[in-house]
């Protein structure tokens, strides 16, 4: 089968799995409890269930035994491995609060075990301060630092509806055509099971009423192993084979990291400013100033992916001008600065010292609000329908 028709079906099939299994997950979880119940921090007002990771990885799994029909994804077996050990620990703290050290010493643990797989991990800077080739034991530290880095900025970034699972489908959709591309087809497969199983996903989390759901800790971890996997697919020699003068790797790397990575360096340096934990929770995220200042979720979500999606426009740049390593870093952190740190500061800045602005401004967002509730009530309406659909179908076909 073409590989670039298998990709767009392994999407579809993703996609349409989520509504034909997340009623029945979502019915479990109230009667089991797996829910996330309202709090000071928490906008919903009723207990909503946090069993998303197990439906998103799930549908990943059937999915990609589906696929394996058709191409070899053996070399998948470490990863989904240790995609389902994480759900797991996900799954437990959901439903416990696992403390977060041993989160963190589970995390580089399976981080370190993909490592001496002798895969998944960081070898080369390609060219990047004039660093090539990593000697093993700085490869291991690298790659344990940025795993660990990358699955709890993901996990940060899962504060309002829909933008954990839409990140995911943004990175999905770049990693997956850039793996197609350089014929990494096994990790093009995953990445697209991700598109699909996450857009489905977005849609019930971001919409539904009946069958709303979280991803929890459980979907964050998997989706930030997930990312984790791309960097080092990214960054592994093979990849530089045919763009060896170019030198873009851990520009582009950055560049699809831009809203989870700097957002999360940037609340953690604030609250280590306080006196606080960086683990500290509270709502100083991008994505919460926004909300607060009166804008909807999704709208919320699609302003981030826009900013997001600029800071890869400058690194396409960057790169297709054929510059250095060294000026292509630069300038995507200098954009991921610009588009992420900035609009944080500016709103503080508002809401601290010019308090009359920020509320007129917040006025304006709030009617804005008002006028996109019905369309938001229509996607709800036809959001709930749609697993009835998928069950009329089936009892038609069945007679």
């Amino acid at each position: 089968m073409n590989e670039t028709l298998l990709c767009l079906l392994v999407v579809v099939f993703a996609a349409m799995c989520i509504p034909m299994m997340l009623p029945g997950f979502v019915l479990m979880a109230q009667r089991k409890g797996f829910t996330d119940n309202p709090n000071a921090r928490k906008l919903q007002q009723r207990p909503v269930s946090v069993l998303g990771g197990i439906v998103i990885a799930s549908v990943i799994s059937i999915t990609l035994a589906c696929a394996h029909l058709f191409v070899n994804l053996d070399a998948l077996f470490l990863a989904m491995t240790m995609l389902v050990t994480l759900m797991m620990i996900g799954m437990i703290d959901d439903a416990i609060d696992v403390h977060f050290l041993i989160k963190l010493f589970i995390q580089i643990f399976v981080v370190a075990l993909l490592f001496f797989s002798g895969h998944y991990r960081i070898l080369t800077f390609g060219g990047l301060f004039g660093v090539t080739a990593l000697n093993t034991t700085v490869s291991c530290l690298v790659s344990i630092f940025v795993g660990v880095f990358i699955i709890n900025a993901i996990n940060f970034i899962d504060g309002i509806d829909g933008l954990a699972s839409l990140v995911g489908v943004f990175i999905g959709i770049v990693v997956g055509t850039w793996s197609l591309h350089h014929g990494c087809i096994p990790h093009a497969v995953l990445s697209f099971a991700y598109v699909g199983a996450l857009l489905g996903f977005f849609f019930f989390n971001a919409f539904s009423k009946k069958y709303k759901m979280y991803m929890g800790d459980s979907g964050s971890l998997i989706l930030g192993l997930y990312v984790y996997l791309s960097v080092c697919e990214v960054l592994s020699p093979a990849s530089y084979v045919n763009d060896i003068t170019k030198h873009y790797h851990i520009s582009f790397a950055i560049s699809w990291m831009a809203l989870p990575a700097f957002d999360m360096v940037r609340v953690c340096l604030f609250r280590i400013m306080r006196g606080k934990s960086p683990f500290y929770p509270d709502r100083s995220h991008l994505h919460h100033q926004l909300v607060d200042w009166g804008l909807p979720d999704v709208t919320v979500c699609f302003i981030l992916l826009f900013l997001n999606l600029l800071v890869v426009g400058l690194w396409f740049v960057t790169a297709s001008l054929g510059m250095g390593a060294f000026w292509q870093a630069m300038i995507v952190v200098a954009a991921a600065i610009v588009f992420i740190w900035v609009p944080a500061f500016q709103i503080s800045y508002l809401q601290s010292y010019q308090k009359e602005r920020y509320e007129r401004i917040n006025m304006r967002f709030l009617r804005l609000n008002v006028r996109f509730q019905q369309i938001h009530n229509d996607l709800t309406r036809l959001i709930d329908t749609t697993p009835v659909l998928f069950k009329t179908l089936t009892r038609l076909k069945k007679q």
